[in-house]
């Protein structure tokens, strides 16, 4: 299926990436032409031109072999020399160049071409040693050299391109039914074209197909054990390194080396994967996220168009593995994108909904301290859940509230000393992994609409956890009226998010003993209040009694409480400093009496039932 797709979209992408080109003649690959030689017909002179662009040429694989390739090569084959500077005088080079000589000879005897003529009579009296013109100095060793008589490139006559289309065939090719097209064909060997550009590959290229052991082989067919055509080979080949090198069509997620690259097309046109960009458009992702409300069309390419992704790796340096393959219609990607950025949206740090959407690399990285953390199935299994669907990768919560728990280091010279323990980037990915009903196997769309911001009605001992622990640091900020060189949360998030009762009865205490009573007495003396009652209304539900232990679920419910309880307070600072000019909120009513408040007999009870 894969390879079909890529053989009968191959002109089609081709075309897309490369402005409207066909596809590259039999052998023939596009590259770079860095020098010309102009032969006058009449009188043997070569007129050297630098050359611009990129066109389509003879393309040869070869290893360390001597293996010319028609008419285009480069400098050692042509000229018997390394480079422009370099002096003549290796064995080696004087064989390259006779070898080049000896195919140019033969594709004269053999075609007739009489504009060939010229080139040979130059290349018989070539003397590296005394050359008769002067090689440009900034030749290099790997720049390609072409010939062109009478105006015309030799290598682009039709006769030449046949006559290199055979001699490259393999001979000893077997007629057998090719895989990609199931018709009867003859099948190399080796095919002539590899990948380029996949992660972890050789830079020379991997092949498409190989087999270095007997278990990989069948029916003693050896390197025949998956048959496909050298046409078939060539239209996969040619497809995939286009797309393998357009930024359009391609994208690596995780380390160069080691990680996934996904190139992805839909042969009706081009198609916007905003899962996969490095920084998705804010306001891309708006519309994708407001088209189906609005009732307005965000593409232009027909919904039942076919659209295909492939994730490619290499860890072996030169075998390429299919990490994943999807397939779906224009329209389907469309929905699913916005389903993805739907169930990651969640409200920003500041409280504010001016949140950036996350790309699908961006969420499995937040589980992880550096991207080479990052296992490459990851990075598949997050792209299944983006566009087919599927559940999220469970590996993924227990290394996420871990990270939590650990933080991120505060910037060096950065305005706070705080460390940053649930992030943004975490958030969204909580969100994602516990909006998902194992049981039913679907999203629960009601909780990813209401986990995208603060929920005054979740009543889960969990999130209470979470939003009392940002309470008590926020307490702890306002008693010292500056913030701590290890704040509350920087000590205790850890054994707060996983083992509560022995936590935070100790924390309501240091808040009812020593914060609360110096907020009353310092700056912040009007919002004293007002922070008793935020730790009555969270206490309430909780009860008495702290839960034992969290499990890995709850452990990601506290981090969205106190993320959530964060981004609440910030946003309620923020309209008041627009509003009022205040930096906190003010109480009711203001107090100057000693009464003890409902919290603090809650307080007072919990420490009696732990006492017992």
């Amino acid at each position: 299926m894969i390879l079909q797709s890529l053989y009968h979209d191959a002109e089609a992408i081709f075309g897309q990436i490369h402005d409207g080109q066909p596809l590259p003649p039999p052998m023939y690959a596009l590259q770079p032409l860095r020098l010309i030689l102009d032969i006058d017909p009449d009188t043997g002179i070569v007129y050297p031109e630098n050359a611009a662009g990129r066109t389509f040429l003879p393309y040869l694989g070869r290893s360390s072999d001597i293996s010319p390739i028609l008419l285009v090569d480069n400098a050692k084959y042509v000229f018997g020399v390394d480079d422009g500077k370099t002096a003549p005088g290796k064995t080696r080079n004087e064989n390259t160049r006779k070898a080049f000589r000896e195919l140019v000879h033969l594709c004269h005897e053999q075609t007739g071409v009489e504009a060939l003529e010229p080139v040979v009579r130059f290349l018989d009296r070539w003397n590296p040693i005394a050359p008769e013109f002067p090689l440009p100095s900034d030749l290099r060793s790997n720049d390609l050299i072409g010939f062109r008589v009478r105006g015309r490139l030799l290598h682009e006559i039709e006769v030449v391109r046949d006559f290199w289309a055979e001699h490259t065939r393999d001979r000893k090719a077997r007629s057998m039914t090719c895989l990609v097209t199931g018709q009867p064909a003859l099948v190399e060997s080796k095919l002539p074209l590899a990948l380029k550009g996949v992660p972890g590959a050789n830079t020379s290229g991997a092949p498409l197909s190989s087999f270095n052991v007997n278990a990989f082989m069948s029916y003693n067919l050896s390197e025949y054990s998956a048959p496909i055509s050298r046409e078939a080979g060539e239209h996969v080949a040619k497809a995939l390194n286009a797309l393998l090198q357009s930024q359009r069509h391609s994208v690596t997620v995780g380390d160069r080396d080691s990680g996934v690259k996904y190139v992805f097309w839909s042969p009706a046109g081009e198609v916007t994967l905003h899962l996969f960009a490095p920084e998705p458009d804010p306001t891309a992702v708006r519309a994708l996220l407001d088209g189906p409300r609005l009732g307005k069309r965000i593409h232009a390419l027909p919904d039942d168009a076919p659209f295909h992704i492939l994730g490619l790796s290499s860890h072996s340096g030169g075998r390429v593995a299919l990490r994943s393959a999807l397939h779906l219609t224009v329209a389907d990607l469309y929905e699913r994108q916005r389903l993805w950025f739907e169930r990651t949206r969640i409200v920003s740090p500041n409280g504010d909904d001016a949140s950036r959407p996350l790309a699908t690399w961006q969420t499995v990285e937040a589980a992880f301290r550096v991207r080479k953390d990052v296992p490459n199935y990851l990075y598949a299994a997050m792209t299944e859940t983006a566009l087919n669907d599927a559940p999220p990768p469970d590996a993924l919560l227990p290394i996420v509230v871990r990270r939590c728990i650990i933080g991120d280091d505060p910037p060096k010279n950065g305005p706070t000393k705080r460390r940053e323990h649930v992030s943004y980037r975490r958030a969204a990915l909580l969100k994602l992994l516990l909006s998902y009903d194992s049981q039913s196997r679907r999203f629960d769309a009601e909780k990813v609409r209401t986990m995208s911001d603060f929920e005054p009605s979740n009543t889960e001992k969990a999130y209470l956890c979470g939003r009392l622990l940002y309470q008590l640091e926020r307490i702890q900020y306002m008693a010292l009226e500056r913030e701590a060189n290890v704040t509350l949360t920087d000590r205790y998030y850890g054994g707060a998010s996983t083992t509560p009762r022995a936590v935070f009865p100790a924390l309501l205490r240091m808040a009812k003993q020593a914060h609360l009573p110096a907020i009353r007495r310092g700056r912040y003396a009007r919002s004293h209040s007002r922070l008793q009652d935020t730790l009555a209304e969270i206490m309430e539900p909780i009860g008495t009694e702290f839960p034992g232990y969290f499990s890995a679920r709850e452990q990601g419910s506290f981090a969205l409480g106190y993320y959530a309880e964060r981004a609440r307070v910030r946003r309620e600072i923020r309209n008041l400093r627009q509003t009022d000019g205040l930096d906190e909120p003010a109480d009711d009513t203001a107090s100057d009496t000693n009464d003890t408040s409902d919290i603090n007999e809650t307080i007072d009870t919990i420490d009696t039932a732990n006492e017992e």
